[in-house]
């Protein structure tokens, strides 16, 4: 369904995806990034639509402010993102345990964590992470690619995701989050 890769420099958080929706054997590329800003923090989703609607819809600006990054996302994110989720009716209940239609990578001061769809938040111990239906593929071209250039690592990665699985695909986004926090760039490449 898509791939959203996040790398961790000294600089900030690079963090990539591309731009194909797949629905079985359906598929259209949106023109709607995958990864996006809210406030402090830098966004990346995977699964349904729905779920990345809310989020980029019904988020607020986050400021973190003075606490740990990531309780913060632990304790305040997860709980505007279970709400928003709630309300907007894209939270499934299975097996009596509620779960968000969808996977994060959030970036916010030079950190970079992975959000399950249960709303576990995870700091990854390797400076890379990756989500969606390509992130298999996009992880072994982070970790074979380890010596070149953050950009280009990313780039790559998507690259690879999107030549070879087939959910994956259109055009590339990817932005940067400057830590501390200044001109933050944006880069699309066509597919």
């Amino acid at each position: 369904m898509t791939c959203i890769v996040g790398l961790k420099t000294s600089a900030g958080i690079w963090m990539g995806c591309d731009s194909l929706v797949t629905d079985g054997s359906d598929s259209v590329t949106a023109s709607e990034k995958k990864v996006f800003r809210k406030g402090d923090l830098l966004i990346g989703v995977s699964g349904s639509v729905r779920f990345w609607n809310i989020l980029q819809t019904s988020l607020p600006a986050f400021e973190v402010g003075a606490i740990d990054e990531h309780e913060y996302l632990v304790d305040v994110f997860v709980r505007s993102v279970r709400s928003a989720l709630r309300e907007g009716g894209a939270l499934s209940k299975e097996d009596g345990l509620t779960d968000a239609e969808g996977d994060m990578l959030v970036a916010v001061r030079g950190r970079l964590f992975m959000v399950g769809s249960d709303m576990s938040v995870l700091e990854p111990e390797d400076d890379w992470a990756a989500t969606g239906t390509g992130f298999r593929l996009a992880l072994g071209s982070m970790y074979s690619t380890k010596s070149e250039a953050a950009r280009g690592r990313v780039w790559e990665a998507l690259d690879v995701a999107c030549r070879f699985d087939v959910a994956c695909g259109g055009d590339k986004y990817m932005e940067f989050q400057e830590w501390p926090e200044s001109n933050p760039a944006a880069v699309t490449s066509g597919g």
